[in-house]
């Protein structure tokens, strides 16, 4: 039902927000919190793909490295809905 989707190495989960009409996603497998929504599909396949350039350049200025996940290791039992 709930696929995850990847770019850059990066995966995310995705909700559907009934209140607010929005589908509310995070990155997955990270402990930083990175949330993007989107009203539309495209929207939110876009404001997946520039959270996840945003938090590898917030934390290229930072001077740490981003954290990275196996994309392999979000199997299906791992990933999760948002609450």
């Amino acid at each position: 039902m709930n696929k995850p989707f990847t770019y850059r190495g990066y995966a995310a989960t995705v909700d559907y927000d009934n209140v607010d009409k929005l589908f509310v996603g995070r990155i997955a497998g990270i402990d930083d919190i990175v949330v993007f929504y989107g009203a539309t599909t495209e929207e939110r396949v876009d404001a997946f793909e520039e959270a996840v350039d945003e938090y590898i350049a917030m934390s290229r200025k930072l001077t740490r490295s981003a954290q990275r996940v196996s994309v392999r290791g979000l199997g299906r039992p791992k990933a999760r809905l948002l609450d």
